[in-house]
């Protein structure tokens, strides 16, 4: 489970806040939600960098 998966498990109430800290492997809630934010960059960066060639196929 992804670190932001883990952040929505625990908004949602299915899993408890140590839970969360435990699957994030990290120390506070606040870390978690920072790594998660890391997370979500990092995969948007990624979609970026694979669509970027196609950008000079299209007129």
């Amino acid at each position: 489970m992804s670190r932001t998966e883990t952040l929505e498990a625990l908004e949602d109430g299915l899993i408890t806040e140590w839970e969360a800290i435990d699957q994030g492997l990290v120390e506070t809630v606040r870390a978690l939600e920072e790594r998660a934010a890391a997370e979500r960059i990092e995969a948007a960066a990624a979609i970026m960098r694979d669509a970027a060639p196609l950008r000079f196929l299209h007129p």
